[in-house]
């Protein structure tokens, strides 16, 4: 029998700062290889550690990790506008998937958004509009050829 793996969903510390940019090559590299370079490139600078460093400093993002034995094994960046959260990444590396790890941050966010006074949390998704609607999402639309040429679905829920 294998034993029940363990996640910690937590704000990041600084330190944990640091290896969200690793996070985010992985993220680039495992679920957007389809992607040309130079839009790979544009997603890593759009999320250098400075630019995380500086949200968290400024609290102009709501940011979680998923921890494993004190490792940073996912994470969700989310913010708020006039009462309406918009998630703006999650991730999960591939070996700690299917493990209720990206549900539980995205249950936390949602928890936090709520309590920021949010009624609705939306997103846009180019690669697993499925994983949301098991989480009670609905599609809203979708964006053909969007952003680099790439069809998202736009998701949200009801808080």
């Amino acid at each position: 029998m294998q034993p029940v793996l363990q996640s910690i969903i937590c704000r990041p510390s600084f330190k944990d700062i640091f290896s969200l940019p690793a996070l985010f090559k992985q993220a680039v590299a495992t679920d957007f290889a389809f992607y040309s370079d130079k839009v790979k490139k544009r997603i890593l600078r759009k999320n250098s550690l400075r630019r995380l460093f500086s949200a968290k400093l400024r609290k102009q993002r709501v940011v979680f990790v998923a921890k494993v034995d004190g490792k940073c094994v996912g994470l969700i960046i989310a913010s708020h506008n006039a009462n309406i959260g918009i998630v703006h990444w999650v991730f999960v590396l591939n070996e700690y998937r299917n493990k209720k790890i990206g549900s539980n941050l995205l249950r936390e966010v949602e928890l936090e958004m709520k309590r920021l006074g949010c009624h609705k949390i939306t997103l846009t998704t180019e690669i697993a509009p499925e994983f949301y609607r098991n989480l009670g999402y609905t599609e809203e639309g979708l964006l053909r050829k969007h952003w680099w040429g790439q069809d998202f679905s736009i998701m949200s829920k009801v808080l």
